[in-house]
């Protein structure tokens, strides 16, 4: 009966307090609503007078209504400097505010004003920020420059426009940040309104068609480490994607896209905002069967230790075509975030065992799937946020629930399997266990009953040559896992006398569980031999949890000089209890000459932990894998930004010092994997933007110089399969905009001087036999790119035309050999606005 009584009570007092809630969202409503009507019929005073009384009782979102009205207000008034302070709170509230068409002009140039070196970014410090006061470089890459740029996805766009930035080659797409890179992207944090996207298992984002980039509203790209606020991953860049919000959009968009080589693609993406509450929609496909050349055994693209023609596919992304699927909303001081994404890349060579030709079409579908890397992930996320005078408030319970599966074909043809070992498997046990489903599956028990064990244990690799059809060898190591936490940050901007500035502080904590895998192996191209799983497994059955509490100080020494510093401390209790430690500082001084010119000096430290894939591997692959640690960085970078006044030009050069450490490395020697490697190297970044009525001009240009070096990817001063200087240049001109349309038209040319790109693995083979060049170079080279965009009324047309001198090349990365890159495409969009 107390029971009960209690129920009730809790009941009753719940239902008061939302009551009361819901009543203080009615009064705050109707207050902006009424001060909307006296700004509507003239009476600004009123108006401003309704918003002041009232503001401590509206929420973030409508904070930035209200600022919004109140800098209206003061314009009409005659009041230009109150109406500057209100829009730069309103800025405060909502750093990404865009005008609209109900906008006054003279409130949008304000806002295009404030917006040249206005509030701008929120990545670098978790709080709204002018570019020259961001305490790192920082590569902005708006709406606009995305249209410009005629990406397809988003590693062009960022090679594009962030300097330091590279195109690398793997079984995913992939880029290297000053040099460094991996099997996959796993040296670069990728976030999605500030979530993590990379995988806990992998670390890895692939920058593909995972992402739409319909729904971007704008691109932040820390160029450095970033550990003291992001923590594990953020090792040598950052990058922001920050979706649309509602008023941006303000309806909705539909585009298909066709294209060379049987792509095809559909994009559809819907917003609307009101008083309090908006939301954005998106939803993206894309399949290419890729580029199909014909290989036979004299061409220079031939590899394999067995000389028969093939074929293989460029740049194709299909059998299940890469999606982006979403969600963004808020009302009042609530969001939400609902996400989930899927690619998977056709390789052209094998790169499990030999690099070499295959019959892609061949092979069955797994789950879906053919031959590569598949990753599906879905992304949750609540945040409440609010401020309080000089405290804000942001509250965050995050998720993320991942399936993949590695498909990796082992030979078309092998003449024996004994050096293969089944594939990548060199665990005795599962030899054994594969012997055995062997001789009861295929039905020759009997033949073997007369043999002792100890026979049968001598002959395995034989009995394994005798019963497995040595043609269409294949394996696929899928696997499910699950990450949930939270987190909580709290900013307060305070004043001591002369100083003033910002303390922003937070914990977070998560639980990362690898929750199921299975291994399978094939032969036959589309026979199963045999599936690991449940007391077999492949990846070790565990649980990460991560804890971090970090802390931030910004403070205005004078008016032109700013002090940034930072720290954060995750410790990370590992799956078999080799725990991680780390603390990640990061210092900057901000001098801003004047209002256009600033210099930056900072420093930092950051880590990427070495993957859980690597650390549970039970396959034999990555032996000494589960002694392997962090590996880290320290940065030194010196930073000039000028926004030449007057001429539309902006200008930034960023000299830097990056002396990594750590580096995971494969002793041929001993035959395992170490913390061995260290690289210390030099470079300077230039980037210069164009900006006026009619063009929008970009350049980029980065060169790199390695110091020193040890067990690491480098010939003598250069790093592998990267080359020393990079430019990038882009031109996008309006050509007309009248009651006939509006015209632009756009290209972009990349230039990658030689690089060295050593072929040294004793397994690459070519028809005159075994491959071994320390000293092979790729060839410097220049790249073109070009289209057109037409728009009458709500339709648009794009035409793209991709390598439009059909430059025949190849890059290295991470795979044994280069790769071959993708001749001349064409790629025509329509898109609809509603």
């Amino acid at each position: 009966m107390a029971t009960l009584r209690h129920l009730v009570f809790s009941a009753c007092l719940l239902f008061s307090f939302a009551t009361a809630w819901a009543q203080k969202n009615t009064d705050a409503m109707q207050s902006y609503t009424e001060a909307e009507s006296e700004y509507e019929i003239g009476h600004f005073e009123q108006a401003d007078s309704i918003l002041k009384a009232n503001m401590s009782s509206y929420s973030t979102t409508m904070k930035a209504s209200a600022f919004r009205l109140l800098a209206l207000c003061s314009l009409l008034e005659g009041d230009d400097e109150a109406a500057r302070e209100h829009t730069k709170q309103m800025f405060r509230m909502n750093p990404y505010y865009t005008t609209s068409i109900y906008d006054p002009a003279r409130f949008a140039d304000l806002v295009d004003e404030l917006k040249q070196g206005g509030a701008r970014v929120s990545t670098a410090s978790q709080q709204a920020e002018t570019l020259d006061e961001v305490p790192v470089p920082v590569t902005l890459i708006t709406e606009d420059m995305i249209e410009a740029s005629g990406a397809r996805n988003l590693q062009e766009l960022l090679l594009i426009f962030v300097p330091g930035m590279s195109l690398v080659e793997g079984s995913e797409a992939n880029v290297a940040m000053h040099g460094i890179y991996s099997a996959s992207q796993e040296k670069i944090l990728i976030m999605l309104d500030g979530h993590r996207l990379n995988s806990h298992v992998t670390n890895s984002e692939s920058p593909d068609f995972r992402t739409s980039l319909d729904k971007i509203k704008q691109i932040e790209v820390l160029r450095g480490p970033a550990s003291s606020l992001y923590g594990n991953v953020a090792l040598t860049a950052v990058v922001n994607i920050i979706t649309k919000e509602g008023h941006d959009i303000d309806g909705g968009t539909m585009s298909v896209g066709l294209g060379s080589n049987n792509t095809y693609r559909a994009d559809f993406t819907m917003g609307k905002e009101g008083v309090d509450m908006g939301y954005t929609a998106w939803a993206s496909i894309y399949s290419s069967k890729g580029e199909k050349r014909n290989i036979s055994p004299s061409d220079p693209l031939f590899y394999g230790n067995i000389a028969v023609p093939g074929y293989m596919y460029i740049n194709g992304y299909n059998n299940q075509p890469s999606y982006d699927i979403g969600f963004t909303g808020y009302y009042r001081n609530f969001s939400v975030l609902v996400n989930t994404q899927s690619s998977k890349r056709v390789t052209p060579y094998l790169q499990l065992l030999y690099p070499s030709l295959y019959s892609y079409d061949s092979y069955r579908s797994l789950d879906g799937v053919k031959p590569g890397r598949n990753r599906r992930e879905t992304h949750l996320e609540l945040a409440y946020e609010n401020t309080w005078g000089d405290l804000s408030l942001k509250a965050t319970l995050f998720g993320d629930i991942e399936k993949s599966t590695f498909y990796d074909v082992i030979a078309d043809t092998l003449s024996s399997l004994s050096d293969a070992q089944v594939g990548a498997s060199a665990a005795g046990e599962m030899i054994d266990s594969l012997v055995n489903e062997l001789l009861i599956h295929r039905g020759i028990m009997d033949q073997l009953a007369g043999m002792t064990q100890e026979e049968i244990e001598a002959l395995k690799y034989k009995a394994i040559n005798m019963l497995v059809m040595k043609r269409g060898l294949y394996q696929a190591q899928s696997w499910r896992d699950y990450t949930y936490g939270a987190s909580l940050q709290l900013s307060y901007a305070y004043k001591l006398g002369r100083l003033y500035g910002t303390i922003l502080g937070g914990i977070q904590a998560e639980k990362s569980k690898m929750d199921y895998n299975s291994l399978l192996f094939g032969d036959d191209f589309t026979h199963v031999l045999v599936t690991f799983a449940e007391k077999t497994y492949t990846l070790a059955i565990g649980s990460e949890y991560v804890i971090s509490p970090f802390l931030q100080i910004k403070s205005y020494l004078t008016d032109k000089l700013i002090f940034n510093g930072g720290i954060r401390y995750d410790h990370k209790r590992r799956f078999n209890e080799r725990n991680l430690n780390a603390f990640s500082p990061r210092v900057s001084l901000i001098y801003r000459l004047d209002k256009n010119m600033n210099i930056k000096l900072g420093y930092a430290h950051s880590f990427v932990d070495a993957p859980y894939f690597y650390r549970a591997n039970r396959l034999g692959i990555y032996p000494g894998g589960d002694q392997l640690e962090a590996e880290t960085m320290d940065a030194v970078q010196l930073d000039f930004g000028w926004n030449i006044p007057n001429t539309g030009l902006s200008y930034e050069a960023n000299v830097y010092y990056n002396g990594l450490s750590n580096l995971i490395y494969y002793d041929t020697k001993n035959n395992y994997y170490t913390n061995a490697g260290h690289v210390k190297l030099i470079g300077i970044e230039n980037s210069l933007k164009y900006l006026s009525k009619h063009s929008l001009a970009t350049l980029t240009m980065s060169y790199q110089h390695v110091l020193s070096s040890r067990d690491a990817d480098v010939t003598g001063h250069h790093m592998n399969d990267v080359p020393d200087f990079i430019a990038n240049a882009l031109y996008r001109y309006r050509c007309f905009d009248n009651k006939f349309g509006k015209l632009s038209l756009r290209a972009n040319a990349t230039f990658y001087s030689s690089q060295y790109s050593p072929i040294v693995s004793s397994s690459v083979y070519n028809a005159n036999g075994q491959v071994y060049l320390p000293d092979n170079k790729i060839s410097a080279r220049v790249t073109f790119n070009a289209g057109a965009d037409y728009t009458y009324h709500r339709a648009t047309l794009a035409l793209s035309v991709y390598n439009v001198l059909g430059k025949d090349y190849v890059q290295g990365g991470s795979s044994n050999i280069p790769m071959p890159q993708e001749g001349r495409s064409i790629m025509a969009t329509l898109t609809y606005k509603f």
